[in-house]
Order: structure tokens, then sequence, then C-alpha cells
């Protein structure tokens, strides 16, 4: 059977700086042998100097290889504020990155495009012109709200789901919004993301929390961005709760983003430096070692889809406390591997992890039922893969 050849765009994209989406990357892998693939990660244009906000993009090349291979990185004017401008930002995107595919890139057989915005809309010109399929990926019902809401972009993004041969949700929380648009059931394919269970497993504990210069406390980590939307200024309030009537706990929190100095600040203010350590990015070995130290992974986050840290967490036997929100009920089972808690409620989450630290019986065998969860559902990049590449063939039955 002839490989199929697909072309990847995806705005949001792990580069040398930051962590991005980095379940994007972790999806072109999973295909990547089965296809063959040319991948843009498209950036805004940025000034290069120190105190613009990530002026860091502006040294990564316009061409990078790593693992799945030559990552293009067309720029694109990114006009701010985004409120204001955030629908014009997608008419520069189109014209830029458009322009820089017909360039660089031969005719692929099909576009993927991991975000419904820009992504898809984009690049649909493209779709256009070669007669090639898109697909598009939506990740949470928060987003696909968001667009729909503002006036700049609910007519591009509607327009880009009407054109798309497919679209992948990832969680089955999305399902009533996509059904109030009525695109039809033929359209939609739900295929939920995954973990490497060999990459993301339980490892030597006791070495691990030496390394972190932890003793006898119970571990409790946050891996993800540093922005409002993850509810970390709530985590801390929890946290400076729990202090007062719980010490046997560390907490080491990994991710940058634009409102690590505020959180920096409350946790000086809160009196937690030395219970909460901000870690900055971490990545690789050391990320897949944070997570086997874990006891308890927390997730506070105002609006999700189905985070992929929560997956990494429960691979690695994690028990998980997160917010009742949107796709994550679809895999912290409460009471089986985590506990829930209502977005914003400190009093509760405080509560959850003190009855976890104090019950250690009970968040033992919650962390041993996280990554049997994993495996019996089947949340696996293996799976996924099997699902994507089921779907490339049904639109291109020639190949």
């Amino acid at each position: 059977m002839k490989n199929i050849k697909a072309l990847m765009v995806s705005v949001n994209y792990p580069n040398p700086y930051y962590s991005w989406a980095p379940w994007n990357k972790t999806a072109n892998m999973a295909i990547l042998g089965y296809v063959d693939m040319d991948v843009v990660a498209p950036l805004p244009i940025l000034v290069p100097f120190k105190y613009f906000p990530y002026n860091e993009l502006s040294q990564i090349p316009e061409t990078e290889i790593c693992e799945e291979g030559l990552v293009h990185r067309p720029r694109f004017f990114y006009p701010l504020p985004k409120k204001l401008f955030y629908g014009l930002m997608g008419f520069f995107y189109r014209r830029s990155v458009s322009d820089y595919i017909l360039r660089k890139l031969t005719k692929p057989d099909l576009i993927h495009a991991h975000h419904v915005y820009p992504d898809g809309y984009g690049v649909m010109k493209l779709c256009e012109k070669w007669s090639a399929p898109l697909i598009v990926d939506l990740h949470s019902t928060d987003s696909l709200e968001k667009w729909l809401k503002y006036r700049g972009t609910e007519d591009k993004v509607k327009k880009t789901l009407n054109f798309a041969d497919k679209i992948i949700y990832i969680s089955r929380s999305i399902e009533p919004s996509l059904e109030s648009l009525d695109l039809g059931t033929e359209k939609t394919e739900y295929i939920p993301l995954g973990v490497d269970t060999d990459k993301f497993k339980p490892r030597n504990r006791k070495k691990i929390c030496r390394k972190l210069k932890v003793n006898e406390e119970k571990i409790i980590i946050f891996v993800g961005q540093l922005i409002k939307r993850k509810g970390l200024s709530y985590l801390l309030d929890a946290l400076s709760k729990l202090s007062r009537s719980c010490k046997n706990f560390k907490v080491f929190i990994a991710g940058n983003g634009p409102e690590k100095r505020k959180l920096l600040d409350i946790s000086k203010d809160l009196d937690l430096d030395g219970v909460v350590k901000f870690l900055g990015e971490v990545r690789g070995a050391e990320l897949t070692e944070l997570y086997s130290a874990g006891d308890i992974f927390v997730m506070p986050s105002l609006a999700e889809g189905r985070p992929m840290s929560i997956y990494e967490a429960m691979a690695s036997e994690c028990a998980v406390v997160a917010t009742d929100i949107d796709g994550i009920p679809e895999q912290v089972k409460h009471g089986y591997n985590g506990l829930l808690f209502e977005p914003c409620n400190t009093s509760a989450l405080a509560e959850n992890l003190e009855y976890l630290i104090e019950n250690e019986k009970i968040m033992e065998k919650m962390k041993k039922n996280s990554r049997k969860r994993v495996i019996n559902e089947k949340w696996t990049w293996n799976e996924y893969s099997k699902s994507v590449l089921s779907l490339y063939h049904d639109l291109l039955p020639q190949k």
C-alpha cells in the first residue's frame, strides 16, 4: 500500500523555548512511519528584544530538524491586542502561511490542521487549489464557544467546520456543541488522544525523591502552562489552607507562561516558599521522573478538553485531583482514580488533597487504578494512530 502524503499544520507546537500543545507533536509522531509527513508550525513575527514577550521565538530558524523530521516555521503577522484583532489574525496567517507552503512544499494527499482556527481556516484555499481533503481537530468546548461568541472569528470558524471533510474531537463533552451546529454525524469523528505507557510509567520513586530532596512528604505535582485558564491562583490559595492543618506534603509546579511572575508573588505572600517549588519547563527524562515521583497530580483548570497531562499522570500512577469540568470526568472517575471538585472552590480542593494525604491506603489504591484505567480504556498513542490512519484511508480510498 502506498504511503499517504500528509501536510500537518499546527500554530501551537512545541519549540525549543515553550512546550506549547505537546500533544500535537506526539500525535504526529504516532503516525510517523505510516505516512509521508510535512510539518508546518507557524510562528508570529516577533520583536527580537529582551523585554518583549516571547522574544525568544524570533531566534528559532525557519526550518528545524526534529524527531518527526523537518519542521517548517513560517512567520505571520499577529496583530495586537488579541482581543481586538484575533479575527484579523486569520487573514494574515492564511496569506503568509499559504504562500510559504506553495513555495516550499509539494502537493499533499490531505491536510490535517490541529486547530480549527487559525490552522484550518488558514489552509482552506490550499485544499481547494489541490482538491485535498481537510481534517481539523477540536480539543475543547471552551475553544469552540469562544470562537463562536467572538464576532471576528464566528463566521471564519463556521465556514471552516462546514468546509472540513472530517472533524476529529477528542472528548465526548464537545458533542452537544457540535450537534448544535448541525454539521451531521458523518462529518465528525470521536478519537481520544493517548499516552505512551512505556514512557510514562512507575519508576524508582525513592531514587527520584532523593534527587528532589524530598523525604517522607507526599508529593503533589502540576504540569502545564502557567496561564489563567489553568486556575493556579486557586491552587495556591487551597495550598495555603491545606498548610494550616497538614504539613506532610511538597508541591512541584512544572511549566512556564505569562502568569509565572504573578504566581511567584502570590506564593510568597501566602508564605508557601518552603512548600511550593516552581520548576520552569520540564521535559524528557526529567518530566517522566517528576510524574513517577508524584503521589497526587492536581489540575485546577477552569476549562479543558481532555488534558494530556492527566493521561501522563495516570499512566505514571498518580492519583488525580481535578476540576469537574468538560472532558476531565471522562478521565477521572471520582473515588476510583481520583477526586473531582467544582472550579474555583479552594476549600473543596484543599479538603480533597488533605483526604488523600491523610488516607494513604486509599491514595495508593487510586494511584494503581489510574494506570489500570488508561490501559483498560486503551488510551494510548497506538490506538490513536489506528483510528486516524483508518480515517485517512476512508477519505482516500485509492490509497
